[in-house]
């Protein structure tokens, strides 16, 4: 995709998804030149690759217009829907309907060639997760083994994930007060295993819409912060966690969120001064987006994503293919990676994501599997492992945190640097030195394999 995200996209088809194609031309640098392309044939099945991108709305948004820039924005036919702060004193982002004869694609190209420089896009159309064996539903529908929510802990045999990651008990208190934000569905808050937990919530859905069930939010939020004492415990239930709930209920029942609702959870975590974001969610190659995660990277902010659920021959998914972002794929117990995972080279770290044992909603517990549920362990190990990070990126995050390879030598397409694994202890390392390599025996069902770590773990 190219480099402003909806470049050279077509109109939307009956379906309400868009017809993307490759255009390297740029936006055009006169109003003629826009007439020219929009009445000339765009390129076919010869040497170029259409996708179907799905849209939220007709809308083109513009963040930081000035109330010029708008006066002109009306002149040259656009109507201003609506323009709002993104919450917390920060840019405004207008959502504009193009003139009569100017498909949405086409609008957004006029706005950057007349006002260089501004950020515009589309308002795309994200999921929590997208299958590849094409199952809908609501995750209570798909999660396995559904029971009453218990106390008592869980068995290792049941959640086996902390187990493979090497979490340990103690390790909770490295994340203590650490400020985490979670980007999904609603969580159901009533849930034995999240009540008691600091949980602050933050609703951005338009007002007059049906919110999203909750049982995907549920799920995530339960794997970080689910009460040591009840059926599914979480990793780090003492931190201070920021959910916001970005998913509304489309018109077939299924939880969609749009690049508007993204931008204004992003702001709110901005505001809320958290240290990781996780996100498990799936939608397009989105510069709006984009670059708010990369302001907030820039702002020592590290996001946590979901590779994707489409399968190996899957496109990159986004957020997860941002070079800002941390891409998780998931495996199950045995360490073989996800059936629906997707591979590509965005790929960073794997984690346990297949049943795993986690809350649903109205009292309930269940198996879940996908790269969303793989996403939390990870986001985890960085909140443990943050008190040791000088270098408060993506790279320098992932320079501290100890892999397990796996699959062929090396990084890979598959599973990235290979399993994530949790620190051996809290204590911040005074004197971080250079890396070492260890060999792990093998155990009767695995073999030797190797592990990264900082000379800090020796």
């Amino acid at each position: 995709m190219g480099d402003s995200g909806d470049r050279g996209a077509g109109q939307r088809d009956r379906d309400g998804h868009l017809d993307r194609r490759q255009d390297d031309d740029g936006p055009p640098k006169t109003v003629l030149e826009m007439i020219r392309r929009m009445t000339s044939p765009r390129p076919g099945a010869a040497g170029h690759v259409a996708a179907v991108t799905e849209l939220a709305s007709h809308h083109v948004l513009a963040v930081g217009l000035s109330a010029r820039a708008l006066a002109r924005a009306r002149e040259l036919g656009f109507t201003v829907v609506h323009s709002s702060s993104l919450g917390h004193g920060h840019a405004r982002v207008t959502q504009l309907v193009p003139p009569p004869g100017l498909d949405m694609v086409g609008a957004s190209e006029l706005l950057r060639a007349e006002f260089p420089g501004a950020q515009v896009g589309l308002n795309y159309a994200y999921r929590p997760y997208r299958n590849a064996t094409g199952d809908k539903g609501d995750g209570v529908a798909r999660a396995q083994g559904v029971r009453q929510a218990t106390i008592g802990g869980c068995s290792p045999e049941r959640c086996y994930g902390p187990g493979i990651i090497g979490w340990q008990q103690k390790l909770r208190a490295c994340a203590k007060d650490a400020r985490i934000g979670v980007i999904d569905t609603s969580a159901d808050v009533g849930h034995p295993a999240l009540k008691g937990r600091r949980i602050e919530f933050g609703d951005f859905l338009p007002k007059g819409v049906e919110p999203a069930a909750g049982a995907h939010g549920t799920g995530v939020l339960t794997i970080l912060a689910g009460n040591p004492n009840s059926g599914t415990p979480g990793l780090i239930p003492d931190a201070h966690f920021f959910a916001a709930n970005v998913y509304r209920s489309d018109e077939g029942g299924q939880p969609v969120a749009d690049t508007l609702t993204l931008l204004k959870a992003i702001d709110w975590m901005g505001a809320s001064h958290v240290a990781v974001v996780n996100m498990s969610l799936s939608g397009p190659n989105d510069k709006l987006l984009e670059r708010a995660i990369a302001d907030m990277s820039a702002r020592g902010v590290v996001f946590v994503a979901a590779a994707g659920n489409g399968g190996p021959g899957a496109p990159p998914s986004y957020p997860a293919a941002y070079a800002d972002v941390v891409a998780v794929t998931a495996v199950d117990k045995n360490l073989r990676g996800y059936i629906h995972a997707n591979h590509g080279e965005y790929i960073d770290i794997a984690a346990p994501g297949v049943d795993i044992w986690t809350a649903l909603p109205n009292a309930l517990e269940g198996y879940q599997s996908g790269t969303s549920f793989a996403a939390p362990h990870v986001t985890a190990i960085l909140a443990a492992v943050q008190g040791r990070v000088r270098d408060k990126t993506k790279e320098g995050y992932l320079r501290v945190v100890s892999t397990r390879d796996l699959g062929p030598p090396g990084r890979d397409n598959i599973y990235g640097r290979g399993l994530a694994l949790a620190p051996a202890a809290c204590s911040h390392d005074e004197n971080p030195g250079g890396w070492i390599t260890s060999v792990v025996e093998p155990s009767p069902t695995t073999s030797p394999s190797i592990i990264s770590r900082p000379a800090a773990y020796k």
